[in-house]
């Protein structure tokens, strides 16, 4: 709509102005906006639509062989999670690639990448996934507090009215332990 806009405005202004002011460069703002608006109205009508249910399917094609990846590499340690100054981005998961190795516990900042070392030894190597929840935080205007109701707002935010893949979220804090 507002392609269609610019290009009558600009279409209108462009001969008025030529003929009744007679102002070239105003009337070279005239086409220059008609030009805007025809390629406002290219852009629009050229983008495919594809709707929510083929999003879906691509994702859960990708949840498949992502689930399919990691049952190869047949991981054997729960996976340890990295807060983001440790990855220099966003909060990751590290799943060590050797078995019985006992737990993972870097120590250095880990690179951006799929397939990272961890540690000194050769076979220290671990696949570094991005999670969920610190892609979700992006979503957020500001970091939530450490309150439980400073928690709870933001996960009711995200998880029901933005995702909708949750309805009421409750937030409790017992012990210091957070539920």
């Amino acid at each position: 709509m507002p392609g269609l806009i610019l290009f009558v405005a600009g279409g209108t202004f462009a001969p008025i102005s030529y003929f009744v002011i007679g102002s070239g460069p105003v009337t070279v703002l005239g086409l220059l906006v008609a030009m805007l608006g025809f390629t406002c109205i290219a852009l629009a009508s050229a983008r495919l639509p594809v709707s929510p249910e083929a999003y879906e399917l691509m994702l859960r094609a990708e949840m498949q062989n992502t689930a399919a990846l990691l049952e190869e590499l047949d991981f054997e340690n729960s996976a340890v999670y990295l807060p983001s100054a440790m990855t220099g981005g966003s909060a990751k998961a590290l799943m060590r690639l050797a078995a019985g190795k006992g737990i993972l516990e870097p120590k250095a900042k880990v690179p951006a990448r799929l397939v990272v070392r961890h540690g000194r030894d050769p076979g220290d190597m671990a696949i570094s996934v991005t999670t969920a929840g610190s892609m979700a935080v992006d979503l957020l205007e500001t970091k939530p507090g450490l309150a439980s109701s400073e928690i709870e707002a933001p996960r009711i935010y995200v998880l029901v009215d933005t995702l909708a893949i949750a309805t009421p979220v409750v937030v409790r804090m017992t012990d210091d332990v957070l539920t």
